[in-house]
């Protein structure tokens, strides 16, 4: 949730900017509303989940390339190997996301947060911090590719610490 939080916050201050003097009550009003209603959630991590990517996706509307790219998604192949996707695609044109993975009928976990993919041509990409290097000194990849009708293509390399050896984020996941 933690990521979550930062990622609201960031689109919160982006928000407010663009709203202006004009919109800025109104924004504070629906931001006042929102956190009401998540305050139902109580500990419901599924609910809480639900109601900031909700808020993440309104708070990113104003503008259609930013929402466009941002939401959530999901991949199922089988009954084995499933995942989700949550994106957010900032006004610095980087990308934040949240990967969470089961693979194999032990369900190998794989999760990953991340901030600051940059864009290369129509991709994001983003490195991880060389304090978290696989054994061999090798920094996790992750690539996004961003396609048309709203899905997103993902692509890692080197991520064995953060999903294991038998884990994995890659698949096309599919706009929810």
């Amino acid at each position: 949730m933690s990521w979550l939080d930062r990622q609201l916050a960031r689109a919160w201050t982006d928000a407010l900017r663009r709203a202006g003097s004009e919109g800025e009550a109104d924004l504070r009003s629906s931001q006042s509303a929102w956190l009401a209603a998540r305050q139902g959630c109580g500990s419901d991590a599924g609910c809480l989940r639900k109601h900031y990517v909700s808020r993440l996706l309104q708070l990113t509307a104003d503008s259609t390339e930013f929402a466009s790219l941002s939401g959530s998604f999901a991949y199922q192949v089988g009954a084995n190997h499933f995942g989700t996707l949550s994106l957010v695609h900032h006004e610095d044109d980087t990308m934040a996301g949240n990967i969470e993975t089961a693979s194999g009928p032990s369900a190998h976990l794989c999760a990953i947060h991340f901030e600051g993919a940059q864009r290369i041509g129509t991709h994001y990409l983003w490195t991880g911090p060389r304090t978290e290097a696989d054994s061999q000194g090798r920094q996790c990849r992750v690539l996004l590719q961003p396609l048309p009708g709203g899905d997103v293509r993902v692509d890692s390399l080197n991520c064995s610490q953060y999903c294991g050896a038998r884990g994995r984020l890659d698949a096309l996941y599919k706009k929810n």
